[in-house]
């Protein structure tokens, strides 16, 4: 136990190549505790919203603007953060697991974390085993422990090759257990398919597998790629070249509040079209992601509004503006 307790410590303290030591003064620092607890206390609002089943995956960064402009509301002195296009995480895994899933899905997430960890602590302790593969999972156990306790403070899970690297460990803890402890409820097909199903399955599964990646990886991915190619014709002038990129990085991903956003400013201001400005920031609206300051959306739209003549309008707007930035001045 102490050497599970040390280790523990060492990957919790390294936090990758050395930088934790860096990560201790960023985190005691006045402005990062405080930004935290802005973090945390909007996401807690969120979680009393709907705290059975949540608000859906990724809804901190889409609902945490408007958390914080109903605390704002009720309490002026909360130091809310309003940057662009911050903030996206709440710095805690177990709260946005809270916020995406609430308790419906926290609570077999937990459950599951439990078993494997419990099933590692037999293996461990388990003197008829080997020496050499109750260290392994010694190992994996206490790299599990520091992702876990590395989860309190930032968002390991957030990134992709953390989690695979967490669900391969899981694996292989389980794996383990499985392999020394093996249970008669294990599920199996007692009757497998046959040849033709099995081709048929498996057709049907790689078709499914290669869509799924082609719409939610490949596409995004080129709509980012025409985005940078936006990016530069925009920074060097080239005003057509520049709405022919951002158009095709819509098409591939158009319900991207950043690519929506930009072509609304680049209508608005290089080509004076306001209709089809104002088109772009109400689907930027529509679809918000977390991508683009829900504040600054507003103030767009009200700029539009002022550029067509619609003074009520835009005034409304930039009251709105307001509401979820309150440190914004407005004309």
């Amino acid at each position: 136990m102490l050497s599970l307790i040390f280790c523990s410590i060492l990957i919790f303290w390294d936090n990758g190549a050395g930088i934790w030591q860096k990560n201790l003064r960023d985190l005691t620092s006045n402005q990062s505790i405080l930004s935290r607890l802005t973090y945390y206390q909007a996401s807690i609002r969120l979680f009393s919203q709907s705290p059975l089943t949540g608000n859906g995956l990724w809804s901190f960064r889409k609902l945490v603007n408007r958390a914080q402009a109903e605390i704002a509301a009720k309490d002026p002195s909360y130091p809310g953060t309003y940057g662009n296009p911050k903030p996206r995480r709440v710095h805690n895994e177990y709260l946005e697991a809270l916020n995406d899933g609430g308790i419906v899905a926290t609570i077999p997430l937990a459950i599951f974390i439990f078993l494997i960890m419990r099933h590692g602590m037999i293996i461990i302790n388990n003197r008829n085993i080997d020496p050499s593969i109750r260290t392994q999972a010694l190992g994996i156990f206490c790299a599990l422990t520091g992702i876990m306790l590395n989860a309190l403070l930032f968002f390991p899970f957030r990134i992709v090759t953390t989690l695979f690297m967490t669900s391969l460990m899981a694996g292989c803890l389980e794996g383990l257990y499985l392999q020394y402890h093996p249970s008669p409820r294990f599920i199996a097909l007692k009757h497998p398919l046959k040849k033709p199903y099995r081709f048929i399955f498996s057709l049907g599964t790689i078709f499914f597998l290669s869509w799924w990646v082609y719409t939610t990886s490949l596409r995004p991915l080129r709509g980012e790629m025409a985005f940078f190619q936006y990016q530069k014709a925009a920074a060097s002038g080239q005003a057509s070249y520049a709405q022919e990129h951002i158009c095709k990085a819509i098409d591939l991903d158009p319900k991207n509040t950043l690519f929506a956003y930009h072509a609304a400013i680049l209508y608005a201001t290089a080509f004076h079209d306001y209709h089809q400005s104002m088109y772009y920031v109400n689907h930027a609206i529509e679809h918000f992601n977390g991508d683009v300051a829900l504040w600054g959306l507003y103030e767009a739209k009200a700029n539009i509004c002022a550029q067509m003549g619609k003074q009520e309008e835009a005034q409304r707007l930039y009251r709105k503006t307001r509401y979820y930035n309150p440190e914004k001045q407005i004309p």
